[in-house]
């Protein structure tokens, strides 16, 4: 599966600006890229530099692989949760059965795109899990 990186960028810098409030003079002023090309960037006319990209995920408070779609935290660097590493140990030491269990309840509430990371079950694991 090929990713479009310019267009995951785009897309997910929309959605920040959007959910974060910042506007395209906010993040020129805050990263000394000029407005307009800022503007060529979020409609696809021009890809950013690297260090282009790196200097407006500092500015907005995100990690480079977030903005580039290869993680699912905006935090950069940040390690998962007490919580989350709770939920990862149980997984981890759940037999199949209690796995299918899981992953049905998160059906509920999984977007599209999460869907397509679970783990897809052999025939075998899912006659097992019945």
């Amino acid at each position: 599966m090929d990713i479009d990186f310019s267009k995951v960028l785009r897309e997910n810098m929309r959605d920040i600006m959007k959910q974060k409030g910042f506007t395209q003079q906010w993040l020129s002023v805050q990263t000394d890229i000029p407005d307009a090309t800022i503007s060529r960037y979020l409609t696809g006319v021009h890809n950013p530099k690297i260090e282009y990209v790196a200097r407006m995920a500092a500015a907005m408070g995100v990690s480079v692989d977030y903005m580039l779609g290869l993680s699912t935290s905006s935090v950069p660097d940040q390690p998962p949760s007490p919580e989350i590493r709770a939920l990862i140990a149980g997984y981890e030491r759940a037999d199949a059965h209690t796995k299918k269990m899981i992953w049905m309840q998160l059906d509920l509430v999984l977007t599209d795109e999460e869907k397509a990371l679970a783990p897809k079950q052999s025939n075998e694991q899912k006659s097992e899990a019945v």
